[in-house]
């Protein structure tokens, strides 16, 4: 969740599957940014995604539950060589089953939601990896802020802060120069020192011929005052960045100045503003993520008996 949440922040969307586990009952895999695709209903509502998985040899032999006939052969020769660490590229298509009664494909996935899972370059079309129906929406993907039929997100403040962020990687750059230029400035020595061996560092002692006249000189000069200008633009850059990230709501009590701790009261008007400035982006992620994951996990609860 945490992860998902850091994507929905920086990327504008945030996707996860919850699929239920023989061992551990339930598993909640994150699906980074970029490694999936989605798609919305005529309600833009998500339907569909579909996933790229580097699952190890070992685990797809988990996967299949040890049935070889569902994986292909160049998978079963690395785990006969103990290579189970090697990845297999696979796709994962979890989708909602709007296909009639009369019509659906295997009793293994006449459920509301439905998934199949394939090796990438697996010759026989018919063998998956796994074919199975959910009773409840497994996948979630959160976003942002959306507009119109974009299944995907419109903006985010990872998009906003962009220019900003690089802005800051530049200026961190020239301070890091600045300061090289300080502590160990570009030099001018006498041409006949270029073959002797001349040591800057402390508690040297260099033995130089009196007719080199000055031994070393520095070429530029550097003003103090850069180094506080460029630290003044870092902090300016940091704190837009922290206000487009909304850093200051969300630690809007803990960075709150005065005594602690503040009354209930004060609390309340807090946390009520940071909701008027966040109020749809919390909305969304309610019915798009929070409320499909209570839903999945007890219905994984109650195929179980453990509700």
């Amino acid at each position: 969740t945490k992860m998902q949440y850091a994507d929905l922040g920086t990327m504008g969307i945030g996707m996860s599957v919850g699929l239920e586990h023989s061992d551990y009952i339930a598993v909640w895999h994150h699906v980074p940014v970029g490694s999936a695709y989605i798609s919305i209903d005529d309600r833009l509502r998500l339907n569909r995604l579909v996933r790229d998985t580097n699952p190890t040899v070992e685990q797809v032999y988990q996967i299949v539950k040890g049935d070889t006939k569902k994986i292909s052969k160049q998978v079963q020769a690395a785990y006969d060589k103990s290579n189970y660490q090697t990845v297999v590229p696979c796709m994962h298509v979890i989708e909602k089953n709007d296909l009639p009664t009369g019509d659906r494909l295997s009793p293994n996935i006449s459920k509301p939601w439905r998934s199949i899972r394939w090796e990438v370059g697996q010759n026989d079309k018919s063998i998956l990896l796994t074919e199975a129906g959910y009773d409840s929406q497994p996948i979630t993907a959160p976003r942002w802020e959306t507009w119109g039929d974009n299944p995907y997100c419109d903006t985010a403040p990872g998009f906003e802060a962009l220019a900003d962020l690089r802005e800051l990687q530049l200026v961190a750059r020239r301070s890091s120069r600045a300061m090289d230029n300080m502590v160990k400035p570009a030099l001018a020595a006498p041409a006949g020192l270029a073959r002797g061996m001349l040591s800057l560092d402390p508690g040297t002692v260099n033995y130089i011929d009196a007719q080199s006249g000055d031994v070393i000189k520095r070429l530029v000069n550097d003003d103090p005052r850069i180094m506080q200008a460029i630290q003044e633009k870092q902090d300016w850059l940091t704190k837009r960045v922290d206000m487009i990230f909304y850093a200051d709501l969300f630690m809007a009590i803990t960075d709150m100045e005065g005594v602690q701790p503040r009354n209930s009261d004060e609390l309340m008007f807090r946390n009520e503003e940071k909701l008027t400035q966040l109020g749809p982006v919390v909305d969304r992620g309610q019915g798009e993520k929070l409320e499909v994951d209570v839903d999945r996990a007890d219905n994984i609860l109650l195929n179980r008996g453990r509700r």
